[in-house]
This record gives structure tokens, sequence and C-alpha cells, in this order.
């Protein structure tokens, strides 16, 4: 008895410090909640109140079937009765002239194990049921198939509080009926009931078909006219024939399978099918432009967008079609000058004709400079300039902004010798993402000599790693060999007093510059005007100090960068001026052209501020006196330099794939930004 004593203590002992064991170091994890219907579906059922709500999250998706409320026959939706069984468990049932009650008994309570009351008349009645199933069915196949089977004997089914009522349908009340909404065999419900189907149509009414449904199948079909609908009455099995019946003539019509776009070039859309229309007439093609039925080709004209649209019953129609279609759209033979548009896919028509209006000659309008700064001026001040034109004794061009397209007057053969190259200049643009970093490097000397240096003794050192990090001369050395830029503003910040001004990462179009401005007005005096009658007069004027930087990066055929950088750094200097209110502000500006590839980190350095301070302290009397006067004077240097560094990272970005990558990156920097795609 002691030794099973002792045994009890161990174990309780052993739990009691189990329970005491430290945490794990994995961060804690809180489950998402039950009441947030994204995740309800993966939750376990736990409690009676998750078995609720997931509940009524699956009802919310599903649809809800409408009730009959004046026969107060069935008041829970049958989709709901169904799913109170497993669709996975099987079972095997055989049952051969069982009277009412004990045809429940042996289904509701032993087979399924549900809770279940008999109506007085399932009691007394003296029917007989039989059901012998030779596979296995599963639960749900069960129930659907003795309700079934009850409501033919005249038994309906409800379901309340976890308990099924099982009882007589009442004499001279109008029949059990369930709704469904939908043209798809999952919006059917699956009842034994009959079942009233409210089905749209997809393409159109389809009202000649009621009289065919109600001959070819054992259901009551109504048009619901004022929907585009058909209400369908009876069995479900009926209604799913007349289902698949309406839904394979519910179809966009059968006569026009073939279909072609073209966009015509030298013609117009009008005079291309006018000249189509006569020509397949002369092949015995039939053709119509209005939608008139029992034609072979039928033709739809975009005039707005320039396009011209042929349906055909066979596909060798629209191969002939085809072929006039490129014998006809072509440039006219003669010399007769016609109006041509063309409209970009993918490019500005400003951009291409900036790029054709040298070729052409006798620009007007827009500047011949082809420089990203040129370009941003002219998208800026798109609205106060003149249109932009070319012209030569051959050809005019006219840049249309409002609708971005070209208009060239010229021949046909002169608007197709240039239409090849229109269409080489046309193509998507690339982008760069420019990731920038713009830090001061605060690079601190000292020179003490006397009292405060005999004290002081500063020889210290600045440490990275094992080693020192050198301060020549010239300014900090820069060594990028596989470190990024990140990598390298660590090793700086750790040896110097390093801070970053600016962090800032833009997308721009191959061939803009863009820009970034962070920085504040300060007001400084403008013009002093003196009057002798109402004497002098100063005016205010805002000068922008701060972060200013425009980059211009220009994509070369091997994926090359060339990027334009100019870099502009001021700030009021605390030293103040001999103007009274005027501050003086210390600027210091990177201007330089640099290649790298995508990836690549540039830097820039060098530009340095000195500021040089001399401080004499010394004790009253005592620092007088000849020769020992030095031991009481303390003289103190201070030489602060401040170094201004650019690094410019640019990445390449030419498709959707490029871009998620560098979306990804630039969302990763962030620890608590969520972005939803």
């Amino acid at each position: 008895m002691p030794s099973k004593l002792l045994c009890s203590l161990a174990v309780l002992s052993m739990v009691v410090l189990t329970g005491c064991q430290t945490t794990k170091s994995t961060p804690f994890s809180v489950k998402p909640s039950y009441l947030d219907a994204r995740n309800s579906k993966s939750l376990e059922k736990k409690t009676d109140i998750q078995e609720s709500a997931q509940v009524k999250v699956q009802q919310q998706n599903a649809f809800n079937y409408l009730t009959n409320s004046s026969s107060h026959l069935m008041e829970v939706n049958q989709q709901t009765l169904l799913t109170q069984f497993s669709n996975v468990d099987t079972i095997k049932m055989s049952s051969d002239n069982l009277a009412v009650k004990d045809f429940l008994h042996y289904v509701f309570g032993e087979l399924l194990g549900v809770s279940y009351i008999l109506g007085d008349a399932a009691n007394s009645d003296s029917q007989l049921f039989t059901l012998n199933l030779q596979k296995k069915v599963s639960k749900r196949k069960l129930f659907s198939l003795s309700e079934e089977l009850l409501n033919q004997k005249g038994y309906i089914v409800r379901f309340n509080d976890g308990i099924y009522y099982v009882h007589k349908a009442e004499q001279g009340g109008k029949a059990n009926v369930a709704y469904g909404y939908g043209n798809s065999v999952s919006s059917v419900p699956e009842t034994a009931f009959d079942i009233i189907q409210y089905i749209p149509f997809r393409y159109g009414t389809q009202y000649t078909l009621v009289p065919t449904l109600n001959q070819l199948f054992n259901v009551q079909v109504s048009p619901a006219s004022q929907n585009d609908a058909l209400l369908v009455r009876g069995k479900r099995q009926e209604v799913l024939k007349a289902l698949d019946f309406i839904s394979m003539l519910d179809m966009p019509s059968l006569v026009n399978k073939q279909i072609a776009s073209y966009q015509p070039v030298y013609s117009s859309v009008k005079e291309l099918t006018d000249e189509l229309q006569k020509l397949l007439a002369e092949e015995g093609i039939s053709t119509t432009v209005d939608g008139q039925s029992g034609r072979a080709v039928s033709f739809v004209m975009l005039e707005r967008a320039g396009k011209l649209i042929a349906f055909a019953n066979e596909l060798e129609a629209l191969k002939r079609v085809e072929h006039w279609v490129h014998e006809l759209d072509k440039p006219s033979a003669g010399n007769e000058r016609m109006y041509h548009i063309y409209q970009p896919k993918f490019a500005r028509a400003t951009d291409l004709g900036q790029s054709l209006q040298l070729l052409i000659g006798g620009a007007t309008g827009v500047s011949s400079s082809t420089s990203a700064a040129s370009q941003n001026d002219s998208v800026n001040n798109k609205s106060s300039k003149a249109p932009l034109t070319a012209s030569n004794k051959d050809m005019r061009m006219v840049i249309d902004e409002r609708s971005n397209s070209l208009i060239i007057e010229s021949a046909g053969e002169k608007y197709r010798q240039i239409l090849p190259l229109i269409k080489r200049l046309d193509v998507m643009p690339k982008q760069v993402m420019l990731e920038v970093v713009i830090a001061e490097i605060q690079l601190n000397g000292k020179f003490s000599r006397g009292v405060n240096f005999t004290l002081r003794n500063d020889q210290s050192a600045n440490i990275v790693g094992a080693g020192k990090f050198e301060v020549g001369g010239s300014g900090l050395n820069y060594i990028l060999k596989g470190a990024s830029g990140d990598i390298t503003l660590n090793m700086l910040q750790s040896d110097t007093n390093l801070e970053i001004l600016s962090r800032p990462s833009i997308v721009v179009r191959d061939g803009v510059t863009a820009s970034i401005v962070a920085g504040d007005d300060i007001p400084t005096i403008g013009k002093i005007v003196t009057d002798p009658v109402n004497g002098s007069q100063t005016s205010i004027e805002y000068r922008k100090t701060g972060v200013q930087l425009s980059v211009t990066p220009t994509i070369n055929a091997q994926g090359v960068v060339i990027m334009e950088i100019s870099q502009r750094i001021s700030s009021t200097s605390p030293t103040s001026s001999e103007l009274e209110g005027a501050p003086i502000v210390a600027e210091r500006t990177i201007e330089t052209e640099v290649v790298a590839e995508s990836g690549q980190t540039v830097v820039l350095g060098g530009l340095m501020r000195e500021n040089n301070s001399i401080s004499d302290r010394a004790v009253p009397g005592f620092s007088s006196i000849p020769i020992l006067g030095k031991l009481f004077d303390s003289t103190e240097k201070s030489n602060d330099k401040v170094e201004l560094i650019v690094m410019v990272t640019p990445k390449i970005i030419e498709n959707g794939d490029a871009w998620r990558a560098v979306k990804k990156e630039f969302i990763g920097r962030f620890q608590y930004l969520k972005v939803e795609n």
C-alpha cells in the first residue's frame, strides 16, 4: 500500500512539473474567430455556438428557397434537412411490409439515429412500407428515399429544434411545394415535394418552348414575360429533364457560328463593307449588314472603333471574306492624297509624333528636342501649346492628343512606306523602379592641448569587427564588391555618424524624368525698393530647401540603364548673414550621367562640407603668467566634415512577372503592411 501511494505521488509530481515547463520560442498564434466568415469553414466544431455559426454561414452562401407561407406545411428549407445527414457514411437497408410506425422506428431510430415524433395517424395507419436496397447508400440518400416514400403515402416530415415530426398532410390544403431559382442542376431543390423552379433565360426570351415542354415532360410550364423567364412545376426528375432541354436551346444563335474581326488600314469601314458585299454577291454568297437572318455572311460595322465584324455560317465563307479584305484594303495606286488615321496601341501619339517630325520635316508646335525633360514639359503644358504638326511636299502629319491618334495626309503608297516604321516605334514602353538612398556622413575630428588634453587623453578608434575603419584625408573609400546598398549603409552607419536624409522608391517610364522633392520653402528678402514718399519697401521671396532629386532613365537594347542624375541638397546655415533677416543657404549639387545594369547600385559621393572652430578656455589671472600660464589655458579645435552620398539602384520592369517580383520585394520591407492583390 505505501508503494502504491508513493507511485501515485510521483505521477502527480510529474504532471505538475510538466505544467511548469517553459514556453516555446515560436511566436504565439491567435486562432481566427469563428465569427470571421472567411475562416469559419476551416474551424472545428467544438461548441454548439460554433456549429450554429457555421450553419448560418453555409446557408448564406447557398441558395435560400422560398416557402409556401399560406399552407404552413413546409416551414424549413429542404436543403437544410438533407445537410443534417452525412453524405459519406454508408449503410445497407432491407424492409418488407412494415407498418408506418415500425418503418419509421427502423429508419429514423436505428439507422439514422435521430429523434422523431409520430402523429396520431401514423400510429394507427395500416399502410405497409417496403424498401429494399441491394447496395449501401449514404445516410443522406436513405433519408431522401424515405421522405419520398412517406410523401407518396400522404405524410410530410418537418424538422424543428433537432426533432423530426412525421404526420399526415392536411386534407383540402395546398400541396407541399419547394421553390428554386436558377438554370443549373444544383439550383433545383433536392426534395420529394413538388418544385416550382424559376428559370431565367440567358440569351433572350424563348417563350415558344412553353407548349413543347408541356407535351414532352410531366411538368406545368408558364412564362414569366416581365422577367424573361419560365416557371416550371413538377417533380425534381421532371424539372431536371425540362431544365436540360431549355439549356440546350437557350444559346446564342446557332446560325452564326464563325466570327472574325478586321481593322482596315487604308480604307474606311463603310467603303470596305460596300465593296465586300458587291464581290461576295458575284460569288453567290449572300450578305447583310442589318442583321437579316438567312444570309451566309452578316457584317457589323463599328465605325467608332474602326473595325469590321463578320459572322458566317461556314468557315469557307469566312475565308472568302478574308481573301477579299486583303485584296481591297490596299493603298491607292495613284497620287491622290488621302487622310489616314493611326491609333497607337502602346505609345502616346505625341511621343510618336516627336520621333517622326524630324523625319518628315517642317515641324511646328513643339521643340524637336527628344530629351526626357522636353517630354515632361510637353505633357505638362499640352493644354497651352499648339498641336504638333510636320509636313513636306509628299506628306502632312497632325497629332490629335484628344483621341491619341496620328492623322497623316498623303498618297496611299507614301503611307504604306512609312507605316512599318510607325509600327516599329509603337511598342510597349518599359518601366524602371528607382530605389534611391540619400545620406549624410558626419566625419568628426578633434584636436585638444593643455590641461583638457592631459585629463581626457582621447585616443579612441573606430572599431569595425576585428579591424579599424580608416578615414583618409580625401574622405571615405567606398568598396562595393557584392554588397548591396543596404549592407554598405549598415557598414557606414556602424562606423560613423550616418543620417539618412531620404530613401524614396519610384517607378518611372523609360525615357521620362522622375522628380522627388522633400523640403520646405523658407522666406528670404527679395527686392528692396526705396521711395522718398513711402520709404523703403521689401518684398519677400520663398526659396526651396531640402532634397531635390531628378533621374531620367533610358533603357538600351542590351538591358543597360543610362541615368541622367541631378541631385540638389540645400539647408539653412546656423551662421547669420550680414543682411538682417536673410538666412545663409548651404547648397550642394550633383549632376552626372551614369550607366548601370538592372539591380546594380551606383554610389555618388565626395561632396564635402567642412566647419572649423577654435575655442579658448582660461583661468583668469593665472593664464597670463609667463611660461606657467599655459597650464591654466585650454585651446580646443573642432573640425566637422559632412559628406553627401547618393545611392541609386535601377530595376527594369518589362512585364507583369517582373512587376510582381518588385512589388513583393517592396512590400517585404514593411513589417506591418499588408497589401491585398
